[in-house]
């Protein structure tokens, strides 16, 4: 699902899905707070309690990093969740746009990322995810090297 707005307090989808009774949310989000994604256990079966088991939703902000803080201060619904957070294996393939760490993935690595840790059913066919990112990637670069070799044709 995709919300759009800067305080997603009250927004009705967002929060029908926090407060679902079947549902144990986390809010992708480093900070002093945020446990690692390896420490949290996989949901249980359900009691007898339960009529059925959770499933975990991990809320991931599409954003810069100072648009995600912002979202965050102001949306009183994200701060009421636990924050979770990961040490990325390896440096970001999103070499186009300098990362502010060597500890920040983007939101498709990181997407990624957590299907492969978590062994969600998708887990089989997320490894496209990466493949569609590193062509745009790679489409980026190559627009930048010709535009620059065209401006210094034209300075020739």
């Amino acid at each position: 699902m995709l919300i759009v707005g800067n305080d997603v307090t009250d927004d009705p989808a967002l929060n029908r899905i926090l407060t679902a009774p079947n549902k144990r949310c986390f809010l992708l989000f480093p900070g002093p707070d945020a446990v690692d994604l390896s420490e949290i256990s996989a949901v249980p079966s359900p009691s007898e309690f339960e009529s059925q088991a959770k499933t975990d939703v991990f809320i991931i902000l599409d954003a810069t990093w100072t648009m995600a803080k912002k979202m965050l201060r102001l949306s009183a619904n994200l701060q009421a969740l636990p924050q979770v957070m990961f040490r990325p294996p390896h440096p970001s393939r999103f070499i186009i746009r300098e990362q502010p760490g060597l500890i920040c993935f983007s939101t498709i690595e990181t997407i990624h990322h957590i299907i492969e840790k978590r062994g969600s059913p998708a887990a089989g066919h997320h490894h496209r995810l990466l493949q569609i990112f590193d062509n745009m990637v790679k489409k980026q670069i190559d627009y930048e090297l010709a535009k620059r070799a065209s401006v210094d044709s034209a300075d020739a």
